[in-house]
């Protein structure tokens, strides 16, 4: 595992800028409405950009590949990266394209809704692939399939050229399928995959099966090695080698701010895990502990603690449930 852990994690997938007005009580009913908010700020969105910070800030190495727009956004979220330890060779400047934007409505409970403009993200090719050495990554995390159209048709050849090196694949829809054509979409590659993350209503659409361990249990027919199934303030259920293994309850959390990132930063955790040796029960532990950590802050990536802070709230929690 030496080699492993000297190896890099690449995060391939959206990046975007996130703009989050925090504290609603509702909705706006019409178009004339004005709502006040109590908080606001700016930081870096997507479910990529949000997984690469949060393994950067636990103390792990990896890489964005993915492209933010020739403007002050595109500038911010390259400085913000780095300022994580995100390394930043693949992550593309493109002049002619504005950086995305998610705007984020937030309600007092933590809940969320969006309004997203993929800008930059539009213009991801195969050939972003090409800059990248194989040689320098040990895993590769993709978050937020259904927004990379360029890419989908190529995926399959793609990811058989880090499979044909090793490299464990897992991903993250991160959203619905604006087409609504959802499983017919990954019949391509989905064999290649060897961990797949999804909260339970995104596993029951792309599935279209009754229950989630049916819907895991397809998806194990398919080729995909090991489930997880996300379920926010119940923890997670893992699936794996066509079976049920185990269902790993959370500490639950009085104070909630904000969801935004909690699946991203849980994905970087267990991952994070995973490049460490740990089993799918350890990860699926840390994960959850960092995600709910991750949700007592405004932003994506805010809560995300170190390394050293979330191990230990992990061990007393987990450790409390045997007492």
């Amino acid at each position: 595992m030496e080699t492993v852990r000297r190896k890099k994690i690449l995060c391939f997938g959206l990046v975007m800028a996130d703009i989050l007005l925090d504290g609603l009580d509702a909705l706006p009913t019409h178009w004339e409405q004005t709502l006040r908010a109590e908080n606001a700020m700016i930081g870096v969105g997507g479910g990529a950009a949000n997984s690469a910070i949060a393994i950067g800030k636990l103390g792990g190495k990896t890489d964005i590949l993915g492209r933010v727009g020739g403007d002050t956004f595109g500038e911010f979220i390259r400085s913000r990266m780095l300022e994580n330890g995100v390394g930043c060779d693949c992550l593309i400047r493109d002049e002619e394209l504005s950086t995305g934007i998610c705007a984020g409505l937030v309600h007092k409970t933590g809940k969320r809704c969006f309004i997203t403009m993929r800008g930059s993200n539009n213009g991801i090719t195969q050939r972003d692939f090409d800059r990248i050495d194989l040689n320098d990554y040990c895993f590769l995390h993709i978050n937020g399939f259904f927004q990379f159209p360029n890419v989908e048709n190529s995926l399959g050849e793609i990811l058989g050229g880090f499979k044909d090196r090793g490299i464990p694949i897992s991903l993250d829809l991160a959203s619905s399928d604006p087409d609504g054509k959802w499983y017919s979409r990954l019949t391509h590659f989905v064999h290649l995959i060897d961990y797949f993350f999804l909260n339970a209503t995104q596993l029951v659409k792309l599935m279209r099966e009754t229950g989630i361990p049916a819907c895991a249990s397809k998806l194990m027919d398919a080729g995909v090695k090991t489930v997880v199934v996300k379920l926010g303030g119940d923890g997670c259920s893992i699936y794996k080698d066509n079976r049920f293994l185990e269902h790993v309850p959370v500490k639950p959390q009085d104070d909630i701010k904000d969801t935004t990132g909690a699946g991203d930063s849980f994905d970087a955790a267990y991952v994070l895990g995973l490049t460490q040796g740990w089993d799918d029960i350890k990860c699926a532990c840390f994960a959850n502990t960092v995600a709910s950590m991750n949700c007592l802050k405004l932003g994506a990536t805010a809560g995300v603690p170190d390394f050293k802070t979330a191990m230990k709230e992990t061990l007393a929690f987990y450790t409390s449930l045997k007492e």
